[in-house]
């Protein structure tokens, strides 16, 4: 009977129940590829991210190729001793001189561990510079990812941003202007990133990173002061408007307070050393 009634069965149901199948079967695939691309293609912009920090690199490293000796006198000369004499190295008499911080000096300290030769050591700080300056292409298209591009417009802006003269030209010789603009996008991401964040984790995460950028850059360049400044700015505004985000904020004032005075102590102890009598003040000759 039952082989009977099967046999007395239309075929247009037949064929609906293997269309429903189908359907289903499709649905499923399509699903399962929804779920995969887009893992795929976070893969590949993070491999072109990648790719296009080494072009980068690359590019300022080959510019920088003939440069033998330090061009921008006397700064560069400045900040390589002031290096060398972190690392352990003599030191020098800059007295009448304007200070110039030890934050990019302590980045490029390292070097003078592994050799004395000054022609390998300016090398290899441009090197330093190229792959750190070169950082500006990725965090430019965070940046731009945030402002609302879509991938390939903000990797595209990003890669002929990262050519602008203040983050490129710069690389090119060992000063603290090689990786400020690098701090400073960073910090800009750090503080959107604490003026969004939807956890207690991304909040307090956000607002120490801010605030160690900020140190850092303070002890960078004079420059550093305005973004410590907005680092206030930015935590009088979340404490006043946010008052559940009160803890973020006195995490990042004490990050803040901690770095910005190791960098107010590390040039202390580099005036004392390398401006035995004393320092220019620029701030006299406005």
């Amino acid at each position: 009977m039952a082989n009977r009634n099967e046999s007395r069965l239309p075929v247009a149901s037949r064929i609906d129940a293997d269309a429903n199948a189908v359907a289903v079967g499709s649905r499923r695939d399509r699903a399962t590829e929804a779920s995969v691309n887009p893992l795929r293609r976070n893969r590949l912009f993070a491999l072109l991210l990648v790719v296009g920090w080494l072009a980068q690199a690359g590019l300022r490293a080959w510019f920088s190729r003939g440069q033998m000796v330090p061009l921008d006198n006397p700064d560069e000369t400045a900040y390589l001793i002031a290096a060398r004499f972190l690392g352990g190295g003599p030191a020098a008499n800059f007295s009448g001189s304007t200070l110039y911080r030890g934050g990019y000096p302590l980045l490029i300290t390292p070097v003078y561990w592994f050799t004395s030769s000054p022609a390998a050591v300016y090398h290899a700080v441009l090197l330093i510079n190229a792959a750190v300056s070169a950082t500006v292409m990725p965090l430019g298209y965070l940046v731009c990812r945030r402002l609302g591009l879509g991938r390939p417009a903000a990797y595209g802006a990003a890669m002929v941003a990262a050519l602008l003269p203040a983050g490129f030209f710069y690389s090119e010789y060992a000063i603290a202007d090689a990786i400020f603009p690098v701090v400073t996008l960073a910090w800009l991401l750090a503080i959107h990133s604490w003026l969004v964040a939807t956890s207690s984790r991304a909040r307090y995460a956000a607002a120490i990173g801010s605030a160690v950028l900020s140190g850092y850059a303070y002890a960078v360049h004079s420059r550093g002061e305005v973004l410590v400044a907005g680092l206030a700015a930015v935590g009088v505004f979340i404490a006043w408007r946010r008052p559940a985000a009160r803890g973020s904020v006195a995490a990042a004032t004490l990050t803040a307070v901690v770095t910005v005075g190791a960098g107010w102590t590390l040039d202390r102890y580099l005036a004392s050393a390398l401006y035995p009598q004393g320092t220019s003040n620029l701030s006299g000759q406005l």
